[in-house]
């Protein structure tokens, strides 16, 4: 069984063209190991619950992993896990996880964004800096946009609280108004480049690709069950 875990990152459309993955909501403490315990092989890891709900811990991940679980995460939760978990050996997948592998972003409000529930198709309903940064990039490289007006929309973009991001409210709160505004709303809306969308769909790619079975078991560190790992399960054995 191969398991993917997504929600915003990914559309319902997406989530059909790879009918072989068991496709499950964005992955939040627990959802993991239930995964594990239910005889998953390899799983996918992109987008993940956080704030009022537990995120997936990493402990869970080792336990995944210290089993040979095959487990690789990218463009949201999952890249950012996959480049804390790497030394463990999961996989990191697509350029949001180079961007957080190799120390370039160190927020992780940087793919953080709210969405609709599970009967909504997990739709965004806000924007993410990585989104963001990639779009200014490419239309600054084509010159539809000055070097300027690059710097202050990103920086009117980090400043606003991830519920808040969208790119048409941009603009606005670098202080552009009248003609230019308008211009640069249309320019931003045209030229959107969905990373997440990008590197979401690797890591589907990816987990698809993987061969049937776990791996054997690593040679070269053991999983320490902690008492904080213990309390976990017992915290389970009880609910």
């Amino acid at each position: 069984m191969k398991v993917l875990f997504s929600g915003p990152s990914l559309t319902d459309a997406d989530r059909a063209a790879f009918p072989g993955l068991v496709h499950r909501g964005p992955a939040a403490r627990g959802d993991l190991l239930d995964a594990v315990e239910a005889g998953a092989e390899a799983v996918g890891i992109v987008d993940g619950l956080f704030g009022s709900t537990p995120a997936i811990w990493h402990k869970e991940i080792v336990h995944a992993l210290s089993l040979g679980v095959r487990v690789a995460g990218g463009a949201s939760m999952g890249a950012l896990r996959a480049a804390e978990c790497a030394a463990f050996g999961m996989v990191g997948v697509g350029a949001v996880y180079w961007r957080f592998a190799s120390g370039a972003e160190l927020d992780d409000g940087y793919v953080a964004q709210i969405h609709a529930p599970a009967e909504l198709g997990w739709a965004a309903l806000s924007e993410t800096q990585a989104v963001v940064d990639l779009t200014l990039a490419v239309l600054a490289r084509r010159g539809t946009i000055t070097p300027v007006e690059r710097v202050a929309l990103a920086e009117a973009s980090r400043a606003v609280h991830h519920a808040d991001r969208r790119l048409a409210d941009l603009p606005a709160r670098a202080g552009f108004d009248g003609g230019r505004a308008d211009e640069l709303r249309a320019l931003l809306r045209a030229g959107r480049i969905d990373r997440k969308r990008r590197d979401a769909l690797k890591v589907a790619r990816w987990l698809e690709a993987r061969p049937p079975g776990r791996l054997p078991p690593p040679t070269d560190w053991t999983f320490n069950a902690t008492s904080q790992w213990l309390g976990f399960l017992a915290e389970r054995a009880g609910r």
